[in-house]
């Protein structure tokens, strides 16, 4: 999955776009021309899980352009939103597979020359690796105290 892909949900009619992923969240918006305004939704892959995000009021941020889409993604990477407990939908394992399979796709393509030293993998990220149920650190990533290093 990676930014302009088309993601089409189960229950979904219309695809939607990707505008902003990392590894575990993914940004995704489609048009709602009877308002002339935009749907959107986040994906969590590690908690498989779409939907809205948790705040009561909104967010500033107009998630349909990248500068927006990529301040959603910096606050979810920081904790500081996450999608909504109330408003979500559990991914169904067809489109969880299919998303982490694109996923998994891109980490492969990203770098063929980066293979981690710890499993011998390829690596979308130094020291980081698929282990086939999403992305997780190799255990050489983290010092004898836990934190990385």
């Amino acid at each position: 999955m990676s930014v302009g892909d088309k993601i089409k949900f189960d229950d979904e009619r219309q695809r939607y776009t990707v505008v902003a992923q990392d590894e575990r969240f993914a940004i995704l918006v489609k048009p709602f021309n009877a308002r002339r305004t935009y749907l959107y939704s986040i994906v969590d892959l590690n908690q498989a899980v779409r939907g809205r995000h948790n705040r009561i009021f909104g967010i500033p941020y107009d998630v349909s352009t990248p500068d927006g889409a990529a301040a959603v993604l910096a606050e979810l990477q920081a904790g500081t939103l996450e999608v909504s407990a109330r408003n979500y939908q559990t991914l169904t394992s067809r489109e969880l597979e299919d998303l982490r399979a694109s996923a998994w796709r891109k980490a492969i393509s990203h770098d063929r020359a980066s293979v981690c030293e710890a499993c011998d993998l390829p690596c979308p990220e130094d020291r980081l690796h698929v282990d086939g149920h999403g992305f997780s650190a190799c255990a050489a990533a983290f010092t004898e105290d836990g934190a990385g290093d």
